[in-house]
């Protein structure tokens, strides 16, 4: 019975965390399909990647916060404060995601995207931190999130100098 138990929770975790990933994942193509003609009418600086690129990353991105996220819900009832403000740093950490889709994208506002990029950076350092107390694994899986969004944030910076 404890054996069937813990397999459909670590059953619906996986599920929850999928719907998570592939909520972010819609939100950003349909805020990214509708303002195509607003995006192409940009300077882009020279050192942006291909579509194809961003895909591929914010792919791999996506999985290994689900592994992170899969690894602190796993972890051990006596890690159940640290747990809980990782948890909530999670759900905060794709509210800032998902925000910088909608600024961007959605509103079309370079500069309000560039001042929300600090928030969404300090929410992933203290991801980083409160999931190194947990399990250095889910950490680590967190630092090319971090390495990516700041890029994102010189990315940023500079289509707003260049336009």
């Amino acid at each position: 019975m404890h054996a069937w138990y813990k397999f459909i929770k670590q059953g619906l975790l996986i599920s929850i965390v999928i719907l998570f990933i592939l909520m972010f994942m819609l939100l950003g193509m349909i805020t990214f399909d509708q303002n195509t003609a607003w995006f192409s009418t940009l300077e882009i600086p020279s050192m942006q990647p291909s579509c194809l690129i961003f895909i591929l990353i914010w792919t791999l991105i996506y999985i290994m916060i689900a592994i992170s996220v899969i690894i602190v819900l796993g972890a051990p009832k006596k890690q159940n404060r640290h747990k809980t403000i990782a948890i909530i740093l999670f759900l905060l950490n794709g509210i800032l995601n998902g925000m910088y889709s909608i600024l961007f994208f959605g509103m079309q506002s370079i500069l309000l995207a560039l001042i929300e990029l600090p928030l969404l950076i300090a929410s992933i350092i203290l991801l980083i931190i409160y999931t190194f107390r947990i399990n250095k694994i889910a950490s680590y899986m967190l630092i090319p999130y971090f390495l990516w969004i700041c890029f994102i944030a010189v990315l940023t910076g500079m289509m707003l100098f260049i336009n």
